[in-house]
């Protein structure tokens, strides 16, 4: 297992610990700065979120639904962190 830090005045996007898992490595997190907006909410495939007016600053979240029949795998909030969206969820 590894843990990552960021350097100062730069935020963590991602897991703050990584480990091998058969032979790869899980996601690496990235680190960016804060303050920067995001825009458009990313399209979800099978779903949608419930947007407000973009810019997003940093640090709001925004909820996200799977269309009717489909199944949210994965957190069902993404989040803007430093300019970029965190993970979006899969819908299936």
């Amino acid at each position: 297992m590894v843990e990552y830090d960021c350097n100062p005045n730069f935020l963590m996007k991602g897991p703050k610990k990584i480990q091998c898992m058969d032979g790869e490595w899980t996601t690496l997190p990235t680190c960016v700065e804060p303050g920067k907006t995001c825009e458009f909410i990313p399209e979800l495939e099978n779903g949608f979120g419930q947007p407000s007016v973009p810019p997003y600053r940093h640090g709001v979240s925004v909820v996200l639904n799977c269309r009717n029949t489909y199944t949210v795998i994965g957190k069902n909030t993404i989040t803007c962190i430093g300019g970029m969206w965190t993970e979006l969820p899969k819908c299936v």
